[in-house]
């Protein structure tokens, strides 16, 4: 599974996060040379602008050591985050499992940024399996939180809570420093509207 949310920091500019979940039952584990049973993943990401490539990346995720593989039920995860210039980007990503060379699968994405110092501004929705107070700065921190992406598309019926992060820019600039309101919901598929129960305020 793999998604994508874009950002802005003062300090660096904007960038992208890429959040990849590797299925655990969908890899080869083979013995490590610790004798542990361990998954290798290899990853190519590139991000191109009418066919230059901007920035580009290989490297291996590792899964966790396990002692057997009779019960291989959890996905491993990835993250990265990728600063590049405002502009429109050909985001491209290729997977292969290194223990078990089929077909690679690849992904193509367009992405869009458009952020600065004085333009008022939303950031991507970033949903979030769970959060906690951070006390290290980490590549899964943002604002004093750590925060572990939810990457799958699908929420089944025992999970009953949606967490998700976003970041409002310049809000003092737009708005006068006055006290605001953020409204967040649901909204229905077919009829794009928001669902009454599903939506709530909060004030900043």
């Amino acid at each position: 599974y793999l998604s994508f949310n874009t950002f802005y920091s003062k300090e660096k500019g904007s960038f992208i996060e890429t959040y990849l979940a590797v299925s655990g039952a969908s890899a080869k584990f083979v013995k490590n040379k610790n004798g542990k049973f361990q998954a290798s993943i290899e990853i190519s990401l590139s991000f191109s602008q009418d066919s230059v490539v901007k920035f580009k990346d290989r490297y291996n995720l590792l899964s966790q050591e396990l002692n057997d593989t009779a019960n291989v039920n959890f996905n491993f995860l990835d993250q990265q985050r990728i600063n590049l210039p405002n502009g429109t980007y050909t985001f491209k990503m290729g997977i292969v499992d290194n223990n078990n060379k089929k077909e690679p699968f690849e992904a193509e994405n367009k992405v869009v940024l458009n952020y600065n110092d004085s333009s008022f501004a939303i950031s991507d929705i970033q949903l979030s399996e769970s959060f906690k107070k951070s006390e290290n700065e980490s590549i899964t921190s943002k604002s004093g939180y750590e925060m572990v992406p939810y990457v799958n598309n699908f929420y089944p019926k025992d999970v009953n809570t949606l967490n998700f992060y976003a970041e409002i820019y310049n809000s003092d600039k737009a708005l006068n420093a006055e006290p605001f309101l953020v409204k967040y919901f649901i909204e229905s598929y077919s009829k794009k509207l928001p669902i009454a129960e599903l939506s709530a305020f909060s004030k900043q």
